[in-house]
């Protein structure tokens, strides 16, 4: 077992650009060498364990294309760095509501409070309340709607909220689809919101930020990948 480690640890020196050389490595104590050997054992283990971990969730690969596909083409957090000059500060969650009529694919959009611009219900999640929990509730709350919502997020954007003192608040907003099951006709916030059903491409090109409205165009095409 030890001819084997050692054995291991030497190819590894010996192939790394930064370590030393195969004399160096002799050279060093006892000591460091057999701390050198397991830490790179303990290295090619976690490596292992994360490979395996990702295949099985499928986040390798095609698999890792399709289910982030409008967030791969764009450094994020770059963007917002340049659009911001910080990293987001707040976190928001947004349902993004969705049925099906007549065979094709709907989703629902409802007017913000404030400039009246189309946007998806979304707010801030409450203490130890799971993220998608959290945008089913305030689906039901600006829209009226209950259904089915999926833990898997369909994408997240960032934008800036403007506070009542006029501060204007850097925010990442992750975007969980809700199946819709239920539409009521009375609802709390129903005398300060429109709404209204349009097909995914009428909603991408209705909705204001640009990452929302790829979100909204992907999940469009294949809602079936981020079933509940």
């Amino acid at each position: 077992m030890g001819l084997n480690v050692q054995s291991f640890a030497i190819r590894k020196v010996g192939s790394s650009r930064s370590a030393v050389s195969l004399a160096q490595f002799f050279l060093l104590p006892c000591a460091f060498r057999d701390s050198s050997v397991r830490f790179l054992l303990l290295f090619r283990k976690i490596a292992s364990i994360f490979r395996e971990t990702a295949k099985k969730f499928r986040f390798l690969g095609s698999d890792f294309r399709m289910l982030n596909g409008p967030l791969e083409n764009a450094n994020l957090a770059e963007r917002v760095r340049k659009l911001f000059g910080t990293v987001p500060l707040r976190l928001q969650v947004a349902a993004l509501p969705w049925r099906r009529q007549a065979g094709s694919i709907e989703v629902m959009l409802i007017t913000s409070r404030d400039t009246g611009r189309w946007v998806l219900p979304k707010g801030w999640p409450e203490a130890r309340e799971p993220l998608c929990e959290a945008a089913a509730r305030e689906a039901g709350e600006e829209a009226g709607l209950t259904g089915t919502v999926s833990t898997m997020e369909a994408g997240r954007y960032f934008y800036a909220k403007a506070l009542s003192t006029g501060q204007q608040v850097p925010c990442e907003v992750l975007v969980f689809p809700l199946k819709v099951t239920n539409v009521a006709a009375k609802w709390k916030e129903r005398h300060e919101r429109e709404r209204k059903w349009v097909t995914p491409m009428q909603a991408a090109r209705m909705v204001n930020e640009p990452d929302l409205s790829q979100i909204i165009a992907f999940f469009g095409e294949n809602p079936k990948r981020f079933a509940a």
